[in-house]
């Protein structure tokens, strides 16, 4: 199994595995969540670039810019990367978004994302990611978390502005975890060497004469259409009323100014599918206005430029709540499209200045 060295530096790369290597994670639940594997099986280590001075644009966020259920190539960066618009500066769009709404998961992977050397990241918001608990509970996000204790305890050390207090809960809930995070790390590491092997073994078999095993439909996600308002609104009064305290928006500013590299944050498309109270089976009314004017701020604050795509799309433009079909996608990356293009001219200039 060849290593491939990375373009940007002299770091090792792991063959392509999950999604041709155009994703941090698969569709389905996976055993492996350490970052420094999912990084270097993903193109972000290993592609070269097409055309001089091709600019690296890092896209990150929760499952909606991760494009779920649909394929990497329906996602908004896949879209993006296809059109290949001559006018403008060379550019890739490289997909880190990751399952499941947690901000502090999200930080870490912006914070990884540093050091493969973006020039413009990306990053979608939604309320969702901002529940306050830490840990969390939920399978996806709990995995995450115990598969990258070591940085996160680097993360937590570091003490950055506003997630000081989620990342101490968690490094504090973690200290009574059966395996040393060095262990646990070579732990993955086996699992993942498995999953490579049962990539390559599908790879040849598609490749050869045998047809490949089918896969097996993946559920579309679905809002229950009869959801209870009043227990939604009581699920956010318990996990959700000081959702403020902690802030992505804060740990990015710190992270613009620390590696000198320019965030965009991306205030996320919801569907409206209303009862009572509630503006869909996912938010109450009042509460997601008052984040959307509490983003704004903020974010102008902060001087983290916002898109503020959350009325961008129909209703029959979503799967659910907060996942784009097709068509949505492709709606975003047009808007995308045209709001990044002056960013982009600014971030090559200051690129080909450096150099």
């Amino acid at each position: 199994m060849a290593l491939l060295p990375a373009a940007a530096e002299a770091r090792l790369c792991w063959p392509a595995v999950l999604d041709n290597g155009l994703r941090l994670q698969r569709r389905e639940p996976m055993p492996v969540q350490w970052l420094p594997l999912l990084f270097r099986q993903h193109e972000v280590c290993s592609r070269r670039p097409e055309r001089a001075g091709e600019l690296r644009v890092f896209v990150t966020g929760s499952s909606g810019i991760y494009g779920f259920p649909l394929g990497p190539d329906q996602a908004v960066s896949g879209i993006l990367n296809a059109r290949r618009t001559p006018a403008g500066p060379p550019v890739h769009f490289y997909n880190l978004g990751h399952l499941f709404t947690y901000q502090v998961k999200d930080a870490l992977i912006v914070r990884e994302s540093l050091g493969y050397q973006p020039d413009l990241i990306v990053h979608a918001l939604v309320l969702s990611d901002f529940v306050h608990r830490a840990p969390v509970g939920f399978p996806g996000v709990a995995a995450f978390l115990r598969g990258n204790r070591g940085a996160l305890a680097a993360f937590a050390e570091e003490r950055p502005p506003g997630l000081v207090e989620p990342l101490a809960l968690i490094r504090e809930a973690q200290a009574g975890e059966r395996w040393p995070p060095a262990v646990e790390n070579w732990r993955q590491t086996g699992r993942f060497v498995r999953m490579t092997a049962e990539a390559n073994a599908h790879s040849l078999l598609a490749g050869s004469r045998q047809a490949a095993v089918p896969s097996a439909p993946f559920p579309l996600p679905q809002d229950d259409p009869d959801y209870d308002c009043t227990e939604l609104v009581a699920r956010y009064a318990a996990h959700w009323e000081s959702w403020r305290e902690w802030n992505i928006l804060a740990y990015l500013e710190s992270a613009r100014n620390a590696a000198d590299v320019p965030i965009v944050v991306v205030n996320w498309p919801v569907a409206e599918r209303p009862r009572g109270r509630c503006y869909s089976a996912r938010f109450p009314r009042a509460e997601l206005r008052r984040y959307f004017g509490w983003v704004r701020r903020e974010a102008g604050d902060r001087g983290l430029p916002l898109l503020e795509y959350q009325d961008l799309l129909r209703p029959d433009e979503f799967f659910d709540s907060i996942h784009p079909n097709a068509a949505g996608q492709r709606k975003i990356a047009r808007q995308l499209e045209i709001d990044l293009a002056p960013l982009l001219v600014e971030a090559r200039t200051a690129d080909a200045a450096a150099k």
